[in-house]
């Protein structure tokens, strides 16, 4: 006689991390290394040999044609068969740095730390999936891995202080557990400096906010993550770049209003036509220099951009092939573009300014369009005058594509616009 069918799979649930659990304490404790014991039996020739001759440049640009998951990776809507989760073509990077790091003793010191250089859970099984939803479990795979790795750098303290970048997706599979495990993990990471929640259990904000109830991530520079991950970025108080990846971002704003005062650069916070949402990012965070909004700007909504006195980028992001709203025109697009380029020229920061248009489509892709320059009779540009920060990486910007994105950049100083 077979019990519940909901107590059943609880029992699955449970067996499954309790097994998880059982592995990694035994991995963390039996493969512990001192230092001071690495190295004890090296050949001092292999560090020079291979990759380690090479420039660390040239290997950098290796690594980089291996798909690293970056800040600006995000789950493609139309790959929601294999759930939230990313393409296992994602895998190659950590799977070669990882052979690298045990090839000996003096591929280790170099590769190690880019080995745990970022920690990643939210790439997809290697194993073939069937099409059929209920045969591919991917939130239990994903919060087994993220548990996996949270418990080895528990464990493994001296390779937590290599993790820089966070990059998850946090589903409802055993959330408790998994979380908690998560959130002590962030806790044994002193050099962390960004965030990243891919996707999140829409449940996940009480629990979240119970666990880091108090707690405090100084050393956190970057956060992205959804709406109702707002308990996790209180706790970043230096955080300076702020994007919201799903819903609105109203909760991650009230955020700054007490805990996040140093934010200098926000996107993805529906900033379309929302007055009340404007006016509490200038007074929550006065500091912003670069903001992306939508097509549809009242007259209201612009008079308090213009509050903003430090603002010096702005985006505009136009829904290409799909809108809960109406398409805009482009007559639409040009106006809102004039509007904009009144509060970049009405800030009172020094430098650069800088626009940009982009095309967001089903897929996520992001298209440029070309800005016509603007007249300089009373204002000269200097090439040779551009400072280092004048020049915006739209690295961090750009989606990850399955084809290379053209794209166009520009900068200004003034009133001038310059292509480049």
């Amino acid at each position: 006689m077979t019990g519940h069918p909901a107590k059943e799979k609880a029992k699955r649930s449970c067996k499954a991390l309790q097994v998880a659990v059982n592995a990694a304490v035994e991995l963390a404790w039996d493969s512990k290394l001192k230092p001071d014991e690495w190295g004890a039996s090296e050949n001092p020739t292999n560090t020079r040999k291979g990759l380690l001759s090479m420039p660390p440049e040239i290997v950098f640009e290796v690594l980089s044609h291996l798909s690293p998951v970056t800040n600006a990776t995000m789950v493609v809507p139309l790959r929601d068969l294999w759930g939230p989760t990313l393409e296992k073509a994602y895998l190659e990077r950590p799977d070669t740095l990882r052979a690298l790091s045990q090839t000996c003793v003096a591929y280790r010191r170099r590769i190690l730390p880019l080995v745990w250089g970022q920690l990643d859970a939210c790439v997809s099984t290697r194993e073939e999936v069937d099409v059929d939803r209920s045969e591919w479990k991917w939130f239990q795979h994903v919060g087994l891995a993220l548990f996996r790795k949270c418990t080895w750098l528990i464990h493994h303290p001296e390779h937590g202080i290599f993790v820089r970048d966070i990059h998850v997706s946090i589903s409802r599979f055993q959330v408790d557990i998994i979380l908690s495990a998560f959130i002590k993990c962030l806790r044994s990471l002193p050099n962390l400096r960004s965030i990243h929640i891919l996707h999140a259990y829409t449940a996940i904000g009480p629990p979240l906010r119970r666990l880091t109830d108090g707690l405090s991530f100084p050393s956190v520079q970057t956060f992205i993550g959804p709406n109702y991950c707002c308990g996790l970025m209180k706790c970043c108080g230096d955080v300076r770049i702020v994007e919201c990846n799903r819903e609105d971002g109203a909760k991650l704003v009230s955020a700054m209003r007490r805990n996040c005062r140093q934010v200098e650069v926000v996107r993805g916070i529906n900033l379309e036509g929302e007055v009340p949402l404007v006016k509490q990012l200038t007074r929550f965070a006065p500091n912003i220099r670069s903001l992306q909004v939508g097509v549809r700007l009242s007259n209201n909504f612009i008079s308090h951009l213009k509050e903003f006195k430090n603002i010096t980028a702005m985006e505009i992001q136009v829904p290409q092939d799909y809108s809960v709203y109406p398409l805009p025109t482009e007559e639409e697009v040009k106006d809102t573009e004039n509007s904009i380029r009144e509060v970049l020229c009405c800030s009172e920061a020094t430098g650069d300014r800088r626009l940009q248009i982009s095309y967001r489509t089903r897929r996520g892709v992001k298209l440029y369009k070309p800005i016509p320059e603007l007249d300089s009779d009373d204002s000269e540009y200097d090439s040779d005058a551009l400072s280092e920060h004048a020049v915006w990486d739209m690295r961090d910007m750009l989606f990850e594509l399955d084809t290379p994105l053209k794209h166009v950049e520009y900068v200004s100083q003034g009133k001038d616009v310059h292509v480049y």
